[in-house]
């Protein structure tokens, strides 16, 4: 699956711009995505601080109202889509292959305006982590591979590129989801020596916790490819 650079939108400012107008409307109870509308989200892995979901909305589809934390989502596909506040609405364009951070998201629900499939990977940020990070940050230690994409104050995204047979420099990372996007498998080396595999699959998502310094290896034939949500202390 060929994709196109990641890279950053300013369409979340826009939201909060939203949702801060439709402060006064009525009150709204907020809703799990995942229980008012199951059919558009689905649960790719979680855990007690991170949820990272499968977006898809048909075009005209619309999910039922609901609300996210602080979280950020990245296009796989789309075109356009409206968002639905109490008493406002707002449409916006999408890109694929960009990355979007954004906070809390009061209540609202998602339109798909536009004529392609819409489809998403949410990260949803629920708990603060506090982990002690021992190493070299990977973004200037390793830049050519682990590109930063964009942050805020809770959350970096990397998009992560190693290429067969190829090392990355010692490195330590905070608490991270990543979803990847090409099969592969790596090898990880810790400071003490000790080592730990781990197979990639496409589409697939995961948890690493904080680390000590480490280098990652990949072992594969093709180079992997995987984005890398860090949440910052």
């Amino acid at each position: 699956m060929l994709l196109m650079p990641v890279r950053s939108s300013v369409f979340a400012v826009v939201m909060l711009t939203l949702i801060g107008f439709a402060g006064g409307a009525a009150a709204q109870e907020p809703a799990d995505p995942i229980v008012v509308s199951p059919e558009h989200y689905r649960v790719l892995m979680e855990n007690e601080f991170v949820r990272v979901l499968d977006v898809r909305l048909a075009p005209g589809e619309q999910d039922k109202m609901h609300s996210h934390p602080s979280s950020a989502y990245f296009v796989m596909s789309g075109e356009k889509m409206t968002y639905h506040l109490p008493r406002s609405e707002k449409d916006g364009q999408l890109a694929r292959g960009s990355v979007t951070l954004q906070g809390a998201i009061e209540v609202h629900s998602v339109e798909n305006s536009g004529t392609v499939p819409i489809h998403l990977i949410l990260f949803e940020n629920k708990a603060a982590h506090a982990d002690e990070v021992k190493g070299e940050d990977p973004v200037k230690v390793s830049s050519t591979m682990f590109r930063l994409v964009d942050q805020n104050e809770r959350i970096r995204v990397m998009d992560v590129t190693i290429g067969p047979g190829e090392r990355t420099e010692t490195h330590a990372h905070q608490a991270s989801a990543y979803y990847s996007l090409a099969a592969g498998a790596v090898v990880l080396h810790a400071a003490d020596g000790t080592t730990t595999n781990v197979a990639l699959r496409p589409s697939g998502a995961g948890f690493l916790a904080a680390s000590e310094a480490q280098v990652i290896e990949n072992t594969g034939t093709g180079p992997i490819h995987f984005l890398m949500f860090e949440f910052k202390p």
